[in-house]
């Protein structure tokens, strides 16, 4: 009686899942209380690369250059890397090619929010960048860039300019995103507001450092090993 009155009526359920990648991961999916959530896997749906709390998996778009998953995006050029990405290894250089998106399921009633990373490729070049309305004065470090956006389209251009973790999403939803160090764990997560946190791993794949948006350390794991043959009593 009871689950097949829970399989009719999926309001008692406490989560619905609403869709699912290829590969068996959750795309989207609606808690009985409190709003939906959607997910961003790349790698095959072997990795996750977002989580957004109050929107559907159409409304979310990210990435930060680090695989082939484009998340929503459409760009030529090749990232390449840098140990001075924002986040990962990769960052993208707009004088490549421009990132476009299209399809945006935006107006005036629903305002979304673009935001990204960007910095000048060189201390010589122009660190003036007209974008989306607005002039941005670009120096040799990374700064937060973002726009609202009530249109169905999106293009960022500009030379001379790098960009990284690039996101889209409604206005009033919360987007985490993550990147990974191939077959050990996550090398970074960053928050809603944009704050990040670096994680470090030691020659055996354990975490061994934490550290915040500046790079100053948090948290330090020494591992010591015991002796094996000792005495027994």
């Amino acid at each position: 009686g009871l689950l097949k009155k829970h399989a009719e009526h999926p309001e008692y359920q406490d989560l619905n899942i609403l869709s699912y990648d290829p590969f068996g991961n959750i795309l989207e999916q609606k808690p009985r209380t409190g709003p939906r959530q959607s997910f961003l896997w790349f790698e095959e749906g072997n990795l996750m690369a977002a989580a957004v709390q109050n929107a559907a998996a159409s409304e979310i778009a990210y990435t930060s250059f680090e695989t082939d998953d484009k998340g929503g995006w459409t760009f030529s050029g090749e990232p390449y890397g840098s140990n001075s990405a924002k986040t990962g290894v990769n960052q993208y250089h707009l004088g490549r090619g421009a990132i476009s998106k299209s399809n945006i399921p935006a107006n005036n009633e629903k305002v979304f929010l673009l935001s990204f990373w960007a910095k000048k490729t060189s201390r010589r070049t122009s660190n003036s960048w007209s974008f989306l309305g607005k002039t941005e004065i670009l120096t040799d470090e990374w700064q937060l860039i973002q726009r609202e956006v009530t249109s169905d389209k999106l293009i960022l251009t500009g030379q001379g300019v790098l960009i990284d973790e690039l996101r889209l999403h409604p206005k009033n939803a919360f987007m985490e995103t993550y990147t990974h160090e191939p077959l050990i764990g996550i090398s970074s997560k960053t928050d809603q507001r944009h704050h990040t946190r670096y994680y470090e791993y030691d020659a055996m794949g354990r975490l061994a450092t934490i550290r915040n948006m500046d790079r100053d350390i948090l948290e330090h794991y020494a591992y010591s090993y015991q002796a094996q043959n000792q005495a027994m009593p």
